[in-house]
């Protein structure tokens, strides 16, 4: 059975970009907030924002680094 009450937990809602395991990452925090209750309205999508962003800056900063170590090489 599937709990469709907040669509905010739900895949769909997450950047297609991040590999599956950062997108579980994202879902485990929102499980997370929504089990001791949201502390504000609208915390659930401030947190689901937040981690994407920050996913997606630490995945181009990895790439970077990269590239510039097999430059450097």
């Amino acid at each position: 059975m599937q709990n469709n009450s907040n669509p905010v937990l739900f895949a769909p809602e997450l950047p297609p970009e991040l590999p599956a395991t950062q997108q579980k990452q994202i879902r485990d925090a929102l499980c997370a907030v929504a089990a001791r209750g949201e502390r504000y309205p609208g915390e659930l999508a401030a947190v689901r924002v937040g981690l994407s962003r920050e996913f997606a800056t630490f995945n181009a900063d990895c790439s970077r680094a990269a590239k510039a170590s097999k430059v450097r090489a």
